[in-house]
């Protein structure tokens, strides 16, 4: 049999030395964008809540916006 070269260490590099390279960067900060989920409770006329879940993307500059 072969002898496997690296194991879990060198996917895990590899992985993130492709996103890090592949991530899209903002264009005031340059920090790379990150994708968040954002749910907002809202009530609906007959009283019961309804959740809104979409993603919005939070980079370094825009984490006030999103977080609080």
């Amino acid at each position: 049999m072969a002898k496997k070269e690296g194991g879990f260490q060198a996917k895990v590099a590899k992985t993130a030395a492709g996103a890090a390279t592949h991530a899209v960067k903002c264009p005031k900060c340059g920090e790379p964008i990150q994708p968040v989920k954002l749910v907002a409770s809202e009530r609906t006329p007959k009283g019961s809540y309804k959740f809104n879940e979409h993603y919005v993307g939070a980079c370094k500059c825009t984490a006030k916006e999103v977080y609080g």
